[in-house]
């Protein structure tokens, strides 16, 4: 075989035709020798990643290592959820078969660290392990399957003995070294024995391996490879704190280069005994997924938690999230500036783009909204709001909301609004004091602590935050984040969600249609309109925000017809129609954020109450002004479009008393009540 075939990368059959092939990596165990026969696939794949993890796929496995060799530790362990007493290098160098010029080169690097030292370290520690695997073959008599029963035969002289006088050059070619070893005889009898044939040869063989064995233990010495072995045992453990072992039962090596990218992930969320969260990159993905994986870690693997993974492709675009998973409220990107720590280049590289994209204020303004959402709205019926009162809502759930804002969304908001940064790994403790949240933050984790709190305690904790929530939130923060799950393609998956879109496009459609230098007052005015009608619906069921800004809508068009001064004013007046009248907002606050123009046609579209006179109700509105009649022409035609969603009793009363009203429209709006008379008559006619 010349260089360039042995270089030629090796494709696997697809079983379906459909599927790519896909390129083979480093094999090691049996399938380093080309003659061996294996039901088990092996691979080793080098990613960008620090760690060393094998991930178990059903009965194939795939070794994922750092690119670079430097990076594994001289003493790191094989790691296996078994007994583990093979160094990393040895594997590699001595159980491995390259097939690429980089992986020989990769061995090759690894070769080097060696010193005369290990080398002899580790030979002396082979003989002692091959004289443990004799003594439990000899003193197994109960096994009778021949794979099983001469399993530690083959690994005396295959994985052992073949090995001890290997030479301290890289071994290129596995299978020209086995063929050439005085053992390969033996080695030929054992895994013969292994299929069944030739059984009766069993004796002979065994002889032949206790003899060669006897010798190299002789040349070793009993006392110097025990100490050996032990030595090495030290060294390997002082080495495993990072190993992981990932298992995906019902996979196969075809999985591999998915899975290999998912244990060496990019970013760290958090992690804790039980639980890891990360971010890994996979290039070969064209939107974001999420995977479990159960996984085994530390010294000896003898941690077991579970990883949750959000795979992203390397194009990640700002708005991306996980399709078909839990409801989210945020995308990944700001999941990544705002809780990840990257742990590869690629995951640094990642947060330098998306940080170009996302700006620190904009994503603390979208979790200010956030918590609105989850302290006051619904949040998939998960909101504080709705789980306080919940009779059969376990306590410890309820606390979940207010760990939500207080623990995480409140104070990375505060903290990016004072400091201009993101806090991707700033620690607790510091989020906490800078976002004013300690006490608060520290007493919900006592809650979770003891898995439960009480009304008391939590009506009172939550006071508090609703007091530092306020310090920081407005209006323009829901309507922020409303517009940002549509962008996520999530505002539908929230209650009401269709009527949240609705709003979404009221609002882009009036600020689109203003002038540029009147978009962020009218925009100011839209998010107060949204924000403090919240809850409140129309007879029809409908939100009213979706009422108050399609008013608006007409008032913005008006003006575009129309050449009338002013036009921000009248916008804005239509968009507030009803703030004084079914909020708690006060005229003060309206008259400090809009101006006393716009307060007084507020003033006079507002019913003093709900038993005032329609006659003296509109002459109060003429006395308003010009703009007040045209807020209220356009409430009235909207309120006519609304009685269509009404129960029918209400909205044939409602048409009755308008139909009282039509003379009194005539005189103060001429223009308008034509309008409001002929759909008016519409409606009646097909009532009757």
């Amino acid at each position: 075989m010349n260089d360039q075939e042995k270089f030629t990368p090796q494709f696997e059959t697809p079983k379906n035709p459909e599927i790519e092939p896909r390129e083979k990596h480093m094999a090691y165990g049996s399938e380093r020798f080309e003659s061996a026969t294996s039901n088990n696939h092996n691979e080793v794949l080098l990613t960008d990643t620090r760690k060393i993890s094998k991930v178990v796929l059903g009965k194939d496995v795939a070794l994922v290592l750092p690119k670079n060799p430097d990076d594994i530790p001289t003493w790191a362990g094989y790691p296996t959820h078994q007994e583990s007493w093979l160094p990393l290098w040895f594997v590699l160098l001595n159980h491995a078969q390259h097939r690429t010029p980089d992986e020989l080169e990769y061995r090759q690097r690894l070769n080097e660290r060696l010193t005369a030292d290990d080398r002899e370290l580790m030979r002396k520690a082979l003989i002692y392990k091959a004289n443990e695997f004799w003594r439990a073959y000899k003193q197994d008599t109960e096994t009778k399957e021949p794979r099983k029963k001469y399993k530690n035969i083959t690994r005396i002289v295959q994985d052992i003995l073949l090995y001890v006088d290997a030479p301290d050059t890289v071994i290129e070619n596995q299978e020209e070294y086995l063929t050439s070893h005085t053992l390969f005889p033996i080695i030929q009898k054992a895994n013969e024995l292994r299929k069944g044939i030739d059984l009766e040869q069993a004796n002979d063989l065994e002889i032949q391996v206790e003899q060669v064995l006897a010798d190299y233990t002789n040349q070793a010495g009993v006392g110097e490879s025990k100490k050996a072995y032990e030595e090495l045992q030290e060294k390997l453990l002082q080495n495993s704190a990072d190993e992981l072992v990932v298992l995906v039962p019902n996979k196969s090596i075809a999985d591999a280069d998915l899975y290999a990218s998912l244990a060496s992930y990019d970013l760290l969320m958090s992690e804790d005994e039980h639980d890891q969260d990360v971010v890994s990159i996979v290039p070969s993905l064209e939107e974001p997924q999420f995977h479990q994986l159960d996984i085994k870690f530390g010294p000896k693997l003898a941690h077991e938690r579970r990883m949750d993974v959000i795979a992203v492709p390397e194009n990640l675009d700002v708005w991306d999230v996980v399709r078909g998973g839990k409801e989210s409220y945020q995308p990944i990107s700001m999941i990544l500036m705002t809780h990840t720590s990257p742990e590869t280049e690629a995951g640094t590289l990642m947060q330098k783009r998306l940080q170009k994209e996302l700006a620190p204020q904009f994503v603390a303004r979208h979790y200010l909204g956030a918590a609105e959402e989850f302290l006051h709205r619904d949040a998939w019926g998960k909101s504080f709001v709705k789980r306080y009162e919940g009779d059969k809502v376990k306590q410890i759930k309820k606390v979940i909301p207010l760990y939500r804002v207080a623990c995480d969304l409140l104070p990375r908001a505060v903290y990016m609004l004072k400091t201009g940064k993101f806090p991707a790994s700033v620690e607790n403790d510091e989020l906490w004091t800078v976002g004013e949240v300690k006490e608060e933050a520290e007493k919900i984790q006592e809650f979770f602590k003891r898995q439960d709190a009480t009304q008391e305690e939590l009506s009172e904790t939550a006071k508090v935050i609703e007091t530092k929530f306020q310090k920081w939130f407005t209006d323009e923060d829901y309507l922020l984040f409303l517009e940002n799950m549509e962008k996520m393609g999530q505002l539908e998956t929230l209650t009401e969600g269709e009527q949240l879109q609705e709003i979404v496009r009221l609002s882009r459609e009036i600020t689109e249609l203003v002038p540029d230098k009147q978009t962020e007052k009218v925009r100011t005015a839209v998010a107060m309109a949204v924000g403090r009608h919240k809850e409140q619906h129309r007879e029809g069921g409908e939100m009213y925000a979706n009422h108050v800004l399609r008013v608006g809508l007409r008032a913005t068009q008006y003006v575009l017809i129309q050449e009338l001064e002013n036009q921000e004013i009248l916008i804005k007046a239509a968009i507030l129609h009803d703030i004084l009248e079914d909020t708690p907002t006060s005229e003060e606050e309206i008259g400090q954020k809009f101006g006393k123009e716009i307060l007084e046609i507020v003033k006079a579209v507002s019913h003093r109450d709900e038993d005032e006179p329609d006659e003296e109700y509109l002459n109060r509105v003429a006395a308003g002004g010009d703009l007040a009649v045209l807020v209220k022409r356009f409430d009235r035609l909207e309120n006519l479009n609304d009685l269509v969603k009404a129960p029918k009793k209400f909205g044939l009363q409602k048409l009755r008393e308008l139909e009282q009203a039509i003379p009194i429209w005539q005189r103060i709006d001429p223009e308008g009540a034509v309008e409001i008379e002929k759909i008016m008559r519409e409606m009646l006619s097909k009532e009757s």
